[in-house]
C-alpha cells in the first residue's frame, strides 16, 4: 500500500510540475505579449511627441517671421517719416538734444569786460 501511495505522490508531484511549467510557459508569453504592446505604445507616444514638437518649431518659426515683419514694416515706416524732416527741423532737434545732454552755458573766453 505504501508503494501505491509512493507512486500516487510521485505521479501527483510530476503533474503539479507540469503545470507548473505549463503556467510558467504561459505567463512568459503573457510577459513577452505585454512587452511588446508597451514598446508599440512608447513609440507611438514618442512619435506623436515628435510630430507635436515639428508642429510647435513650425508655429514658433512662422510666429517669429511674421513678428520680424511687423517690426521691419513699423521701422520703415518710422525712417519714411524721418526722411520727410527738413534739414532745419532736423537741425533743431539735435540742437534741443544737445543743450540737454551738454553742461552749462559758460563763457570760458577771456575778453569779458568787467
Amino acid at each position: 500500500m505504501t508503494d501505491h501511495l509512493l507512486s500516487a505522490v510521485i505521479r501527483l508531484e510530476n503533474r503539479i510540475q507540469q503545470q507548473l511549467q505549463q503556467e510558467q510557459a504561459r505567463a512568459d508569453a503573457w510577459l513577452v505579449m505585454v512587452r511588446a504592446e508597451l514598446e508599440q505604445q512608447t513609440h507611438a507616444t514618442l512619435q506623436a511627441l515628435a510630430d507635436e514638437d515639428d508642429q510647435n518649431r513650425a508655429s514658433a518659426a512662422l510666429s517669429a517671421q511674421q513678428a520680424a515683419a511687423a517690426l521691419e514694416a513699423q521701422e520703415k515706416y518710422y525712417c519714411a517719416q524721418l526722411e520727410k524732416l527738413s534739414d532745419q527741423t532736423v537741425a533743431e532737434i539735435l540742437r534741443r538734444q544737445l543743450v540737454k545732454l551738454l553742461p552749462g552755458q559758460t563763457d570760458d573766453h577771456r575778453d569779458v569786460q568787467s
